[in-house]
């Protein structure tokens, strides 16, 4: 017995890392994603962000997941560009959850995604609504925490 349940985590483990999952092909998503470079720009088009450098990981240990950084000229805007980004990003992929983080003008970091109080994939759906979202964070909390 203690072998085969060694085999079948063996198993269930090269199967997570070259992409199988059960059920055959990813489903479709139930919206039409905005593709994600639409995204990157439309990010890079906040008022007062200077660079934007965010990409799509999918992986063994990082799976479906929108990372990167956003450089901005007024640190105190940080939380609210992060904000709109993380609403932006939610009109994407399906269930891609975000792990940005903002920097100022040295390049000094300001903020992180759980600055926003999102920590798991719940937090998401409450801050923004069901996918794919309006591209708005919640009128009124714009930059507050959850």
């Amino acid at each position: 017995m203690r072998w085969t349940g060694g085999v079948l985590a063996l198993a269930i483990a090269f199967a997570l890392m070259t992409g199988c999952r059960p059920g055959g092909d990813d489903p479709k998503a139930s919206y039409d994603p905005v593709p994600d470079d639409d995204l990157y720009a439309e990010i890079a088009d906040l008022d007062g962000v200077t660079k934007v450098k965010i990409r799509f990981v999918e992986g063994f240990a990082r799976t479906n997941n929108y990372g990167g950084e956003i450089v901005v000229a007024a640190p105190e805007r940080a939380l609210e560009v992060l904000d709109r980004a993380i609403a932006i990003l939610w009109q994407g992929r399906e269930g891609a959850l975000a792990d940005l983080i903002v920097l100022g003008p040295d390049n000094q970091l300001l903020k992180y995604t759980s600055d926003l109080g999102l920590r798991k994939p719940a937090d998401y759906e409450e801050r923004y609504g069901p996918q794919p979202g309006t591209g708005e964070p919640p009128e009124g909390s714009v930059g507050q925490p959850l």
